[in-house]
C-alpha cells in the first residue's frame, strides 16, 4: 500500500507509516487510523484499493490532499450502495422483487436466526406488492424458499457449524441442507452500510470467518426454482380425479393457481371465507382494479369481491348457473367465474350458452366459464420471469387470456 501511495502522490518517504501519515489527517493517522480503514473492508487488497481510490477522490472534491474519516465513511457507503444496486440490476429479471426481498432486512442486525428471517419474509409475503413481485413470492411459496434464493445470489450466507464460518455463494448454488429455525444467516458485509444495519464494520477475526468467493459468476437457481415449482403445480392437475373423489384436491389446486396467476391484481384470496354460511362461496378475492381487465370487472360489473366457483367435472348445468346467479349480489357485483375440468372455455350450444344468455339478459349478470387447463396455460407462460417483466402491466400474460375468455363467454345481443 505504501508503494502505491508513493507512486500516486510522488512521495520520497521511505517509511510506510510515514507515507500513511502524510496522506491522512486527524484520527486516521497512525496504525489505529489504518485499522479504521481496514474495518470498512473485508481485509482484502482489492477492497482496500477501491475504498482508498474513492476516498481520495472525495477528498480532492473537498479541496483536501489528506483523507479524513468522513471521506472514508462516505466512500464506503457509496461503494456499498453501488454493490447493492449492482445486485438488483443483475438479478431483477430472474428474481423479480429482489429489491423488496432485501429491503426487509434494513435497519436491523446483520446476523439473524432462520426463524427471525422467516418472520420478516412472512410480513413481506403478506403485504401489498407490485404484481410481478407478488407473483414471484407466491411461486416461491414459503419463506424458506425466499431465503434460499437470497443465498443463491450471495446476499445471505449460512453458518457452517463444523468450520465456524459463514459461507456465501455467488454461483447460483442452493444451500446443501435444509434450514432449521435455530440456524443463523449473515447479510453479506458489503451491503451493511447500504441497508443501514446496526453494524457497519468488521474486525479481522470476523472477516476470517467469512468464506466468500471473490470472483462472482452471475448465475442463480431462482429461475430453475420458479420453473420447477410451476411445472410441479401444472403436473398436479393431471393427477386429480374428476368428480367427488378429487373435489377437495381440485379445489386446492385452483386456489393455488388463482393466487399465482392473479397475484398483485387480486388480494386477500381466500378459500371458503364464509364456510359457515348457507351460501358457501368457494374462492373469493378482493378486486384491486389495477389492470384494464379487473378495472372493467370492478367498475362496469361492480364486482369488488370476485368469486371463483370450482366444479370438478366438465359439463355445467342449470344448477351451477343458478347457484352462481344467487351468489352475485352486493359487493360481488354482476360477474363471476366458474372453473371446471372442461377441455376448453367454449360454451356448448343449447346447454351452457342458453343458461349464460338467460342469466345475462334476465338478470344482467355475466358468468364466465374457465377451464383448469386454461389456468395451467397461464402458469406455463409464467415459467420465465423475463417474459413477464418485459411486457407492460396492461398486457400481462396472466390477464390477456382472461380477456379472451370473457369475449368467448359473453353472449351476443339479442336479435330484434
Amino acid at each position: 500500500m505504501g508503494a502505491r501511495l508513493r507512486q500516486a502522490f510522488n512521495l520520497k518517504i521511505d517509511n510506510n507509516l510515514g507515507v500513511w501519515k502524510r496522506c491522512t489527517a486527524n484520527e486516521l493517522q497512525g496504525e489505529a487510523g489504518f485499522k479504521k480503514c481496514l474495518q470498512l473492508t473485508l481485509y482484502r487488497p482489492r477492497d482496500i484499493l477501491t475504498l482508498l481510490n474513492q476516498s481520495f477522490y472525495n477528498a480532492k472534491k473537498g479541496g483536501r490532499e489528506q483523507l479524513i474519516l468522513a471521506d472514508l465513511e462516505k466512500s464506503a457507503k457509496d461503494i456499498s450502495a453501488t454493490r447493492l444496486d449492482d445486485l438488483y440490476k443483475e438479478y431483477e429479471v430472474v428474481f423479480p422483487g429482489i429489491a423488496n426481498a432485501t429491503s426487509i432486512f434494513s435497519n436491523g442486525s446483520p446476523e439473524l436466526s432462520i426463524g427471525q428471517s422467516c418472520d420478516l419474509v412472512l410480513d413481506l409475503m403478506g403485504s401489498r406488492q407490485a404484481p410481478e413481485v407478488k407473483q414471484q413470492l407466491e411461486i416461491l411459496d414459503s419463506p424458506q424458499e425466499v431465503l434460499r434464493s437470497l443465498y443463491s445470489v450471495g446476499f445471505l450466507g449460512t453458518h457452517d457449524k463444523s468450520s465456524g464460518s459463514f459461507i456465501f455463494c455467488h454461483d447460483g448454488k442452493r444451500p446443501d441442507k435444509e434450514f432449521s429455525s435455530e440456524d443463523r444467516v449473515l447479510i453479506h458485509p458489503c451491503y451493511w452500510m447500504a441497508l443501514n444495519l446496526t453494524r457497519n464494520t468488521l474486525n479481522p477475526n470476523e472477516a476470517e470467518e467469512i468464506n466468500d468467493e471473490y470472483e462472482i459468476q452471475i448465475s442463480s437457481t431462482t429461475p430453475k426454482i420458479r420453473e420447477a415449482r410451476l411445472g410441479s403445480i401444472i403436473a398436479e392437475l393431471g393427477k386429480i380425479k374428476h368428480g367427488e373423489a378429487g373435489a377437495a384436491e381440485f379445489e386446492a389446486w385452483v386456489f393455488k393457481a388463482v393466487k399465482i396467476a392473479f397475484a398483485g391484481q387480486l388480494e386477500n384470496i381466500e378459500l371458503h371465507p364464509n364456510g359457515a354460511a348457507s351460501q358457501r362461496r368457494d374462492i373469493v378475492a378482493l378486486n384491486l382494479g389495477k389492470s384494464d381487465f379487473w378495472k372493467l370487472v370492478r367498475e362496469k360489473y361492480k364486482s369488488y369481491q370476485v368469486i371463483f366457483e370450482v366444479k370438478n367435472f366438465e359439463d355445467l348445468g342449470s344448477t351451477e348457473y343458478r347457484q352462481m346467479n344467487s351468489y352475485l349480489c352486493n359487493e360481488y357485483g354482476q360477474m363471476g367465474f366458474i372453473v371446471t375440468q372442461s377441455a376448453d372455455t367454449t360454451l356448448r350450444a343449447d346447454r351452457e350458452l342458453d343458461w349464460s344468455k338467460e342469466i345475462y339478459f334476465n338478470h344482467q349478470k355475466l358468468i364466465i366459464k374457465i377451464s383448469a387447463k386454461f389456468l395451467a396455460n397461464i402458469l406455463s407462460k409464467l415459467r420465465a420471469p423475463q417474459n413477464t417483466t418485459q411486457r407492460s402491466s396492461k398486457c400481462s400474460p396472466y390477464i390477456t387470456p382472461t380477456l379472451v375468455c370473457m369475449s368467448v363467454a359473453k353472449p351476443r345481443a339479442r336479435q330484434q
